[in-house]
């Protein structure tokens, strides 16, 4: 598992009084892109996804420079880490003909399955972990499942190839014998001749 698969995090503090600067900190092993600025972006590492939460604290700077006066403020927030889902496993689908169905299934251990016509964006074609297609042309069709959590969270989608055949078409049966005789054919004629 990468870092770059955690989504990387805003956060946001506003300075009031007579602090005029600030840094952040947090119990993660992340990094900060600028840990200075009011405006840091915070990318998850590993292990916080795994530890699954993370609390950041802002500390202002102290005004005056000397405790015995003023003091820096403190203000904390935690952000709870959700993991993204494995992917769905065990997809399968059958071969079909065109203009008939075909059942696509997967797995996704309890999360929602939603199915897809593209590798990435979109608009979800179906839901469930058993979802019936009839397409309407024929070759090699590609769906795409993914896992979606109770919280939103969404898996890599993969793929399922089937095949859709084309039907065979009527065919026209056409003959050039009609109105022909047969050279083998004999005709047996048995007359009867009466006389006085």
């Amino acid at each position: 598992v990468s870092q770059s698969r955690y989504t990387q995090l805003q956060l946001g503090a506003t300075l009031s009084g007579g602090a005029t600067s600030g840094t952040w900190t947090s119990t993660g092993t992340g990094t900060f892109d600028n840990s200075s600025s009011l405006t840091a972006k915070y990318t998850p590492s590993v292990a916080d996804a795994t530890k699954g939460s993370i609390e950041f604290t802002f500390t202002t700077n102290d005004p005056d420079g000397s405790a015995a006066q003023c003091s820096a403020a403190v203000s904390k927030t935690t952000f709870t880490y959700k993991a993204r889902p494995s992917a769905p496993i065990n997809l399968s689908a059958n071969s079909i003909c065109l203009g008939e169905s075909t059942t696509l299934t997967a797995n996704a251990g309890g999360n929602t399955i939603k199915w897809y016509t593209t590798a990435t964006g979109g608009t979800a074609v179906g839901t469930g972990s058993i979802f019936n297609v009839t397409p309407t042309i024929a070759g090699t069709i590609t769906c795409y499942a993914e896992a979606v959590t109770a919280d939103g969270c969404t898996s890599e989608r993969v793929a399922i190839d089937f095949t859709v055949y084309p039907r065979p078409t009527t065919p026209t049966a056409t003959t050039t014998l009609a109105n022909q005789c047969s050279s083998g054919a004999t005709t047996t004629v048995n007359a009867i001749v009466t006389g006085k």
